[in-house]
């Protein structure tokens, strides 16, 4: 019982993270995608709204998340974010937990104090998984992503034991085979992250083919994900989008290098001296180090690869303290309550207190840009912004009661895919006014401007005749001079 209190009370605790403002700039452009889909916008038309031309075979990893995230808006605009952030933690925990087998891993009245001790690892990887996906959780589709990774990992950690895969009856081993067939199918669409999953799941399924007996299968498995994963929006082309998207978002601090001593990867340096300890204390599954060798080589390269480690090693060092056992039912529903329910007091009370005192400057650029669309004299309105308030301005102006009356673009929103390294760094040299901007702003001509207050821009774009038409918010609104 103290156990489960235990568990339930990190869960908990984790959740309530969730509270307060804005975490991620992109929420904004990924809801208006989500409203052409709806709208049923024919795929040509998809997200073309920015100056910069971009990729012009561009499409949407994640339209069904983004279409997840339009309805939520729709009915909850103001704290849409917050319901998506709580509502998908929630989910990320209860397959973490499952998958780790941290139910499983206390004292009982069967189990011995000795046992329950040497059951360390489940509680280390459970630990290391809250840690990371509380730290990274976002308003963004990769949250779909947290919660498919610990089933990943545990079907992964399956497959390094083909001596297991052997003894499976007829009833769990076509449960496995349809669970992962329909859980690839539908993450795909929702979400890119995906491809590492499967890449580990391939690599483990390779380096377990030798096992002659297991055979059957771990060619079947592979067969099933390679199905369900080509419906996915590239198809077998998937492998060169990704990489398409890592070196166009070469410029983002995300994307740039981690350094494992700090805060954000406690979780991975863990679990890798968890698996240091198992490797040195018991037997050592050489494909297992491969795996999880790859998973820190992704890791190390960009931050943001920190929470897939996680989460995919997390099950593989929890199966050291053996095959994950389900709570009790009674345990299950009391877990999901309280997720739950603290999913709802996060989202409707908390969150939005804990944001009051905050000044939220996306919501900020995007009611100035709501406002600004009425003034605007012309029908063919671009707007410039900082980089990363593109997404937000671009749902206040598609919000505007005058929107209709107009042909709303940006400059440049947060698709590194579509827009291209080359384009962000020019873009982001023009908002510190480097050298050369004034030929990259006449390129990509804006008609309007929302610019923070200290913006190096304010002064040139003056000299140019842009004026202030708008300086009762923490941003101001400028337009362009009229023609002569």
């Amino acid at each position: 019982m103290l156990q489960a209190v235990v568990i339930i009370a990190l869960m908990v605790g984790a959740m309530m993270t969730t509270a307060g403002p804005r975490r991620d700039v992109d929420f904004w452009w990924h809801v208006a995608l989500g409203d052409q889909f709806r709208a049923h916008t024919p795929s040509s038309q998809i997200g073309q709204w920015t100056a910069f031309p971009g990729l012009p075979t561009w499409r949407s990893g994640q339209a069904w998340t983004e279409i997840s995230m339009s309805l939520l808006d729709q009915h909850l605009p103001v704290t849409s974010y917050l319901w998506w952030r709580a509502l998908t933690l929630a989910l990320a925990l209860i397959t973490l937990s499952w998958a780790t087998g941290v139910w499983s891993a206390g004292v009982s009245a069967t189990t011995p104090t000795s046992s329950a001790i040497r059951r360390w690892p489940a509680w280390v990887a459970f630990l290391a998984g809250v840690w990371t996906v509380t730290g990274f959780t976002q308003e963004r589709p990769q949250q779909i992503s947290y919660i498919c990774y610990p089933l990943a990992g545990a079907l992964i950690a399956q497959v390094l034991r083909p001596a297991e895969c052997t003894r499976l009856d007829r009833l769990t081993f076509c449960t496995i085979i349809g669970a992962t067939a329909l859980t690839t199918f539908l993450w795909v669409q929702f979400h890119q992250g995906w491809l590492l999953a499967c890449g580990c799941l391939v690599l483990a399924i390779m380096l377990g083919l030798r096992h002659l007996r297991a055979a059957w299968f771990l060619v079947l498995t592979l067969g099933v994900v390679a199905l369900a994963a080509a419906s996915n929006p590239w198809g077998f082309a998937a492998p060169a989008a990704a990489r398409h998207l890592a070196a166009s978002s070469s410029a983002l601090v995300e994307w740039q290098p981690t350094s494992l001593i700090s805060l954000p990867a406690a979780g991975l340096v863990t679990l890798l001296v968890g698996f240091v300890a198992v490797w040195v204390s018991g037997p050592r599954i050489t494909a297992e180090i491969v795996i999880v060798l790859v998973l820190l080589v992704s890791a190390a390269t960009a931050a943001r690869g920190i929470a897939p480690a996680v989460l995919l090693a997390a099950p593989i060092l929890s199966r050291h303290a053996g095959s994950p056992v389900a709570p009790p039912l009674k345990t299950q529903v009391t877990c999901l309550a309280a997720l739950f329910g603290t999913a709802v007091w996060v989202s409707s009370g908390l969150g939005p207190a804990a944001s009051d005192h905050v000044t939220d400057r996306q919501a900020s650029v995007a009611r100035l840009a709501a406002a600004a669309i009425c003034q605007a004299p012309t029908a063919h309105v671009t707007i410039a912004t900082a980089y990363n308030d593109s997404g937000a301005a671009l749902y206040g102006a598609r919000r505007s009661p005058c929107a209709s009356e107009h042909q709303i673009n940006v400059v440049l929103d947060g698709r590194a895919d579509r827009n291209g390294a080359t384009a962000i760094s020019r873009w982001l040299a023009v908002e510190l006014a480097h050298e050369g901007w004034w030929s990259t702003w006449t390129t990509v001509a804006p008609t309007m401007a929302i610019l923070p207050r200290d913006s190096p821009l304010l002064a040139p774009l003056s000299a140019h005749g842009w004026r202030i038409v708008d300086d009762t918010s923490v941003d101001l609104v400028v337009i362009a001079p009229e023609p002569t």
